[in-house]
């Protein structure tokens, strides 16, 4: 995937249903509004990408591990992004 400056990060080890309740609540924030939150600790940064936006779905096999990424992308001036407390 892309490289840059990373604002937001998180690597937690979570179950296939809690992973899928995840995406299924940022799917329904996004088809509701434009727009999601993710919270770490008391920071909380919303994410709204709009205009035309590119998903790319990757899927890597690797020695033992396998490896699926979703990324969401848009040009900067076209959504917006607030960070919190």
């Amino acid at each position: 995937m892309s490289s840059g400056t990373v604002i937001f990060s998180s690597n937690e080890h979570l179950s296939t249903t809690e992973i899928g309740k995840f995406l299924i609540t940022v799917g329904e924030k996004l088809a509701q509004g434009g727009s999601f939150s993710l919270k770490q600790g008391d920071r909380e940064l919303r994410i709204s990408p709009v205009g035309v936006t590119s998903l790319e779905l990757e899927y890597k096999i690797k020695n033992d591990k396998n490896k699926f990424e979703i990324e969401i992308k848009w040009k900067p001036s076209s959504g917006e992004i607030s960070i919190g407390p």
